[in-house]
């Protein structure tokens, strides 16, 4: 391989993974894509009725979540009922693929209870 195609390749390759990362992080933003990570915030609203959460992150970004009867709640090491959820707390969520606008919770984690 010469020069100038290796170039190419890593030109196309550099463009294929920041096309990657723009996906994530509008997922991430928006609902626009589709999200896997880690979140951390402040419960501002748990709607048990419709399973889902919404968090303040560190940033100030509001993101709401949905949990489904497979997501795994705890709280210092042991299971926690997800219904005892509520706003002030600050949790952990680990999110999996979702096809909609929101992420869906494999593990929640209750890192403190809020002081409300």
């Amino acid at each position: 391989m010469n020069r100038k195609s290796l170039a190419q390749w890593f030109g196309v390759l550099s463009l294929a993974l920041f096309g990657l990362l723009g996906c994530y992080q509008a997922g991430r933003l928006g609902g626009l894509g589709i999200f896997r990570g880690t979140l951390r915030g402040e419960v501002q609203r748990a709607d048990m009725r419709y399973r889902s959460l919404m968090i303040e992150t560190a940033d100030r970004e509001k993101i709401s979540f949905y949990h489904t009867d497979r997501t795994r709640v705890s709280y210092r090491g042991s299971p926690y009922p997800v219904g005892d959820i509520e706003p002030g707390d600050y949790l952990e969520v680990e999110t999996r693929d979702s096809d909609r606008e929101n992420p869906t919770a494999d593990v929640i984690t209750v890192v403190r209870k809020g002081r409300r």
